[in-house]
């Protein structure tokens, strides 16, 4: 017998439960095996360590384009002429700006702002609106917004169309509105106003601007500039 291979042996023999007085010899981690309750040297497959996972960046995602939230899309109402521009309020902003798709006369209209003395359907209920009667009244009580050459306002709109349908409320009949988005359609937006001169020798004269707006809208396109010139 190989005298190398009886030493290793015996060592091996002593480290699983031999001898207990015999001297053992300390191996490295490298070939050091567990043994087995019979005295056995059990073998342990090592498994091989796998290089870790590679990480990879994260994927960049483009923002996605989302239509304007509610309340802002804005008209831009710019005077660019050398007389102010009145506008009138009396029945609300509904008369003033309205926007409709199509050409005339197969032009379909929307409604985007309520009419004049109507409520919410969810309301229940028919509004009593007086109107004055005398000439002194009906001055007093006009509501007018007044835009000076050069200087513009803003009008925000929800994007939301006005439906009407008839309804009867404390023994009156009446109309009512919901709101439901309007449809996407290519738009033609118009406002209309009076514009006031100072001179004796002409006349104040109505005057409109168009613009175009396309629905549903994305981010970007959130106001519609309408250019008295």
């Amino acid at each position: 017998m190989n005298i190398s291979k009886s030493i290793i042996a015996i060592l091996l023999v002593v480290g699983c439960g031999g001898n207990k007085n015999a001297k053992t010899a300390v191996q490295p981690e490298s070939i050091q095996q567990p043994c087995s309750p019979t005295g056995e040297i059990e073998v342990v497959a090592e498994t091989p360590t796998e290089a870790p996972a590679q990480e990879l960046p994260p994927e960049v995602v483009p923002p996605e384009e989302t239509a304007p939230e509610v309340g802002q899309i804005e008209f831009v109402l710019n005077n660019q002429g050398k007389e102010d521009l009145v506008l009138s309020l009396d029945k609300g902003w509904q008369p003033v700006i309205y926007a409709y798709s199509g050409k005339p006369p197969k032009a379909k209209s929307i409604i985007m702002f309520p009419m004049h003395c109507t409520a919410n359907c969810e309301e229940k209920k028919c509004l009593r609106c007086k109107e004055a009667e005398r000439v002194r009244d009906i001055i007093k009580s006009e509501k007018r917004k007044v835009i000076a050459p050069g200087d513009s306002i803003s009008v925000p709109w929800d994007g939301l169309d006005h439906v009407y349908k008839k309804t009867r409320a404390s023994g009156r009949s009446c109309k009512c509105f919901t709101k439901q988005p309007a449809p996407p359609e290519v738009y033609t937006v118009r406002a209309c106003g009076l514009r006031v001169t100072k001179s004796a020798t002409k006349r104040s004269k109505y005057h409109c601007a168009e613009g175009t707006m396309t629905l549903p809208m994305v981010a970007g396109q959130e106001k519609i500039e309408l250019l008295f010139k």
